[in-house]
């Protein structure tokens, strides 16, 4: 029998290694991201709201028996400032869109909202993972397939928050390599193809 074909991430430089090692993170941060989020959707209307919300919930918290309302505004607020806000900064990574810096500022913000409007906020930080999870997916499928090089970055899912796209410098200079052409040629493409290029 002849020889069997090594496998596309057998034979990808080292450089592709690391997207696709990169790719896999989002991959499995998405996936937790919109897990600790769908909890925190259970947790929210048993939360405290409105001003001072977390302190009040930790002065009660402090006073004998106990509330599963202080409970519950603490936990939520653990997961929406602590959990999610620092995974969804990596996912989002040096350039987010305009809409994931509005996500990242309001979920900062979360603890003195409404239930409604900290459901919205909620809502809106699920699809924002989402949407990059499916994109880290679709990547990681190029890579492997060793179509990333000749066919460029994938596009983004048409659920997309806002129009950005992101091309990094990484990708800009292996398809220009690839292609034989100059970086700035791939600049000038993605540029028109509605991709913002920066990151590393």
């Amino acid at each position: 029998t002849p020889p069997e074909k090594p496998k596309p991430e057998k034979l990808m430089s080292s450089q592709m290694q690391k997207e696709l090692l990169a790719s896999d993170d989002i991959i499995q941060s998405s996936k937790a991201i919109v897990s600790t989020l769908n909890q925190a959707l259970k947790l929210n209307n048993d939360a405290y709201s409105g001003y001072l919300a977390k302190p009040r919930a930790v002065f009660r918290s402090n006073l004998p028996g106990e509330s599963a309302s202080a409970d519950a505004t603490i936990n939520l607020d653990n997961m929406m400032t602590g959990q999610t806000l620092e995974s969804l900064k990596s996912i989002f990574g040096s350039t987010p869109t305009e809409g994931e810096r509005k996500i990242l500022l309001e979920i900062q913000a979360s603890a003195d909202k409404t239930p409604k409007q900290r459901a919205d906020i909620i809502t809106r930080a699920i699809a924002a993972a989402q949407q990059r999870g499916s994109f880290a997916e679709q990547k990681a499928k190029s890579i492997r397939s060793g179509t990333y090089l000749t066919e460029g970055v994938p596009e983004q899912p048409s659920t997309q928050i806002s129009s950005g796209k992101v091309m990094t410098m990484a990708d800009v200079n292996a398809t220009a390599k690839s292609r034989g052409i100059t970086v700035q040629q791939v600049i000038d493409k993605a540029k028109a193809a509605g991709y913002q290029i920066g990151g590393q």
